[in-house]
């Protein structure tokens, strides 16, 4: 058995396998087998109907149908989620390869530690959002007519009500918040006042304020199908699972960081 292994090249543990299935099948033992499972597990298509009918009404991806529909008690994996969308042509090729990340994501530990904001034009009107770090969670949003300074502080000092102070607040260089010519916005004395920091995202380094751009995207694509921003905040903050946070839901998240800090 040595003089065997050492001229093959193979341990002992490959000799002993070998020579079992030799002994109980003969040469028969010996040949290949196929690797398919003797039981093929078919998706139902009752399954496949509730995968495709969430996928058109809310145009999740497949790790987010995943979990959606563990909450109403179907246990399937995303590979299958992603097979079942592709069969029904709800995959679409991408025309050009996305390019490879060069940066890496990162969050707040603890909530009310670092809020984002930005404003974004919705339809012709200003969209001012007030999310958490931490956690996603929306905490103020509005739509004015007028994307002002004044209309921001405002939509602040409410928010401020709600939740308490956040330790910092970034926003990007937008007249809103930033004052050119060495002066002080007013952005930055109304956080001053409150021992609020307010700190700016790096110019030309999307990533800094990348959450707030990001809940831009979703807010085009999702809020269509809702009534009010009322009821789009609700979903967004209390139903709907976030890939940033583990596919978690923001407000259990908002919750349950609170509650432990």
């Amino acid at each position: 058995m040595d003089d065997i292994c050492s001229q093959a090249r193979v341990p002992r543990s490959t000799f002993y396998t070998w020579w079992d299935k030799y002994e109980k099948e003969g040469f028969e033992g010996l040949k290949p087998k196929s690797r398919r499972p003797k039981t093929i597990h078919r998706t139902p298509e009752s399954v496949k109907e509730r995968i495709i009918a969430i996928r058109e009404e809310t145009g999740h991806n497949e790790k987010t149908l995943q979990v959606l529909l563990e909450k109403e008690g179907i246990c399937v994996g995303h590979a299958t989620v992603y097979r079942t969308l592709k069969d029904a042509g709800l995959i679409k090729r991408l025309k050009k390869k996305r390019r490879q990340k060069t940066y890496k994501s990162w969050s707040r530990k603890h909530p009310n530690s670092l809020w984002q904001t930005d404003l974004c034009i919705y339809k012709r009107r200003w969209l001012s959002t007030f999310i958490d770090d931490c956690s996603r969670y929306i905490l103020g949003i509005e739509l004015f007519k007028r994307g002002t300074t004044e209309n921001i502080l405002g939509q602040l000092e409410t928010i401020i009500d709600d939740y308490g102070k956040p330790r910092q607040i970034i926003t990007d260089h937008g007249t809103q918040y930033y004052a050119s010519k060495g002066q002080v916005s007013g952005f930055t004395i109304f956080c001053k006042d409150r021992g609020i920091q307010h700190i700016f995202g790096g110019i030309g380094k999307p990533t800094t304020l990348g959450k707030i751009e990001r809940f831009h995207r979703t807010f085009r694509a999702t809020y269509p199908r809702f009534n009010s921003l009322e009821t789009f905040v609700d979903y967004y903050n209390n139903e709907r699972p976030h890939a940033g946070i583990g596919y978690q839901i923001p407000s259990q998240v908002f919750s349950k960081v609170s509650n432990m800090s």
